[in-house]
């Protein structure tokens, strides 16, 4: 966004946001928190609402007589928005590639005829549209904008150190993790009552959100709660995390700080996603390494002794530490380095 308006000081943005884009100026029609859930039983709850964000937002794109409409990730809504407006004449140049490489390889056929730009972040998503008659473009990953690959931390002294936490940043997410990882968070602290636990709030919650759900913690030595915001201060400071499955894992790579991912769904969710995603692992950074580079609990292996022993490993393992930011400088340049944003700019404005 401040690529392209550094380039076109008349382009405006209407749409869908989150904090950091109302931040730089976006008029926002919804929020991007209201239409954030994980889940086919969590959609199924708030249909109503979705079908009506989905008429409203198609019907101001129309009316405002918008030149080009930059639908961001989220398919199973921009996709039918994507349908909505692409009759009517207007650019669809679609950033954030559907995970069709994960599951519904079939909307591979409705991205073609729907979207007249694919912008790519990953290197290994253009060959999936290679038959197609479409513009695909490898951009590379925004984060490596917004992150500079931090030092190698040295390793901590046993018992002590920092060790990030990050949850979620959905309400859902957090509904699903906390109740374990207060116990973990607990025994973590018992044992090493001179390390420290460092939880970032994601800016789309609140502090009291993640305390509702761990009442019990407060007041216990060694853990710090930070306001939304600052997942970067907190991968930047700590040692090594234990990170929700998402965008965040690779923030922690290219913060170059050892991590683990964990999650946990609805049961009735996860049953259904064994039967549709045919995936060899659920990390990003695995994904891009096309190898396990670090370790994945999900479901019924994020338990509390996992949990525990992975960040005893994770904190205190200098062969393990090495070997992981090793493989992390490798998945840094597969990522495109520097310069998404200036490239996706580019690319809409040309189109």
């Amino acid at each position: 966004m401040k690529s392209m308006r550094a380039q076109d000081a008349n382009v405006h943005f209407v749409g869908v946001g989150g904090p950091k884009m109302r931040a730089e100026g976006m008029e926002c029609l919804r929020e991007a928190e209201t239409l954030s859930v994980v889940g086919l039983i969590e959609v199924l709850k708030n249909f109503s609402f979705f079908k009506k964000a989905l008429q409203d937002l198609s019907e101001e794109v129309l009316k405002r007589q918008v030149e080009a409409f930059i639908p961001i990730d989220f398919p199973d809504f921009n996709l039918r928005l994507c349908e909505k407006v692409k009759k009517h004449g207007v650019k669809v140049v679609y950033y954030v590639c559907p995970q069709v490489w994960a599951w519904r390889r079939s909307r591979v056929h409705q991205i073609a005829r729907v979207v007249d730009v694919l912008l790519t972040i990953f290197p290994f998503e253009a060959k999936y549209f290679k038959d197609k008659d479409l513009r695909v473009e490898f951009i590379g990953h925004p984060l490596c904008d917004e992150i500079e690959r931090g030092n190698r931390p040295g390793d901590p002294e046993r018992g002590r150190g920092v060790l990030g936490l990050m949850p979620g940043s959905r309400h859902s997410e957090i509904d699903n993790h906390l109740p374990l990882l207060t116990p973990f968070i607990k025994e973590f602290l018992t044992r090493y009552p001179e390390a420290e636990i460092h939880i970032p709030c994601a800016q789309t919650l609140s502090e009291a959100d993640l305390w509702n759900h761990m009442p019990e913690l407060k007041g216990l030595k060694g853990l710090i709660v930070y306001a939304p915001g600052k997942s970067e201060e907190v991968l930047e400071s700590c040692d090594a995390a234990l990170i929700a499955s998402g965008t965040s894992t690779l923030q922690g790579v290219l913060s170059n700080r050892p991590l683990s991912l964990f999650y946990r769904l609805n049961p009735i969710t996860y049953w259904i996603g064994t039967k549709v995603i045919d995936l060899p692992y659920v990390g990003l950074a695995n994904l891009v390494a096309g190898r396990k580079v670090h370790r994945e609990y999900l479901q019924g292996e994020m338990t509390v002794e996992n949990l525990l022993g992975e960040a005893e490993a994770l904190m205190w393992d200098e062969g393990e530490r090495k070997r992981m930011l090793d493989d992390f400088a490798e998945i840094h340049e597969k990522l495109g380095g520097p310069g998404a944003s200036d490239r996706a700019a580019k690319v809409v404005l040309e189109a």
